[in-house]
């Protein structure tokens, strides 16, 4: 069998590029481990049952734009029922949201929301999101604009009536202590009207049922907590919420469990269920929220 002989300087020179070919491999896995993952984008699919047999229906896109910043897009359909038939409301929204996680985000969204035969809203925000390890801080000012048809006698022909609103929402969120995270948010608002008046039976004359049901959800004040607890694969939260009505004062309780699963990384299951209770617990309802959302 021939001797294999090693040229001494050849042999080291192989050695070496073998050793920095290894090493470099594992530097470049450990780097790609270091990344972060992708921004994803996501579709949501919500359905609602709640208050007064109304059933809602919305889809939502999330997505990821080529800078990393998003594009939100939106559609919805309510449908009311009551003693005079059935209603629908319709809503769509639009807008851009810098990249998520920052230590600073900002957005600006346009949401629209009614029936352009009696009552509509054109609301514009700018959410603004500042993002500590622990915390993130929400601030959130818009303006709204409110469109409704007054009926005039004996004619009973339309006049479109118009006022706006502002309001301001604030946020704490805190994620320090293990899986567990707390989240405060408190919104106040302001009309340029008084809509109490709203609330007068001579309104009833004038304005559709469809619109004096639609107007009591304008809130003037809003406050919610909730508290949840992050498993490997589930989410699940108790939320606590508490609305005015600027137009009757009456006020408007949810407590609710919020329940999310994670099938994968593409797919999670969202769930939402509770009670809804009016002038503390005078009359009650029950509603049930159920949410798709796939990412890609």
């Amino acid at each position: 069998m021939p001797e294999i002989r090693f040229s001494h300087p050849v042999f080291i020179l192989a050695i070496l590029c073998f050793s920095i070919t290894a090493h470099g491999e594992a530097e470049f896995e450990d780097f790609l481990l270091d990344l972060p993952p992708p921004p994803r984008s996501s579709i949501w699919l919500e359905y609602n049952s709640g208050l007064q047999d109304s059933q809602d229906m919305s889809l939502s896109l999330d997505l990821v734009l080529p800078s990393k910043h998003r594009l939100l897009l939106g559609a919805g359909q309510s449908n009311l029922s009551s003693g005079n038939g059935q209603y629908q409301i319709y809503s769509a929204s639009g807008g851009f949201h810098t990249e998520y996680g920052k230590t600073f985000e900002i957005g600006l969204l346009y949401d629209y929301w009614g029936n352009s035969n009696d009552l509509w809203t054109h609301t514009f925000s700018l959410p603004l999101r500042l993002n500590t390890a622990d915390w993130s801080f929400d601030l959130i000012p818009q303006t709204s604009r409110i469109n409704l048809y007054r009926r005039s006698y004996p004619d009973n022909r339309k006049t479109l009536i118009t006022t706006s609103s502002k309001g301001i929402e604030a946020g704490i969120s805190y994620f320090g202590i293990a899986e567990w995270e707390l989240l405060l948010t408190t919104s106040y608002y302001h009309y340029a009207d008084d809509m109490t008046r709203l609330n007068q039976p001579i309104a009833r004359l004038f304005i559709s049922d469809l619109a004096l049901a639609m107007s009591y959800g304008f809130p003037e004040r809003r406050n919610a907590a909730e508290v949840a607890y992050n498993f490997p694969r589930t989410r699940v939260g108790f939320l606590q919420e508490r609305t005015i009505s600027a137009v009757d004062h009456s006020k408007l309780d949810i407590s609710a469990i919020k329940i999310a699963y994670y099938f994968n990384d593409d797919f999670a299951m969202h769930l939402e269920g509770g009670y809804i209770r009016l002038d503390s617990g005078t009359d009650t309802s029950n509603y049930l929220k159920l949410s798709g959302q796939i990412n890609f």
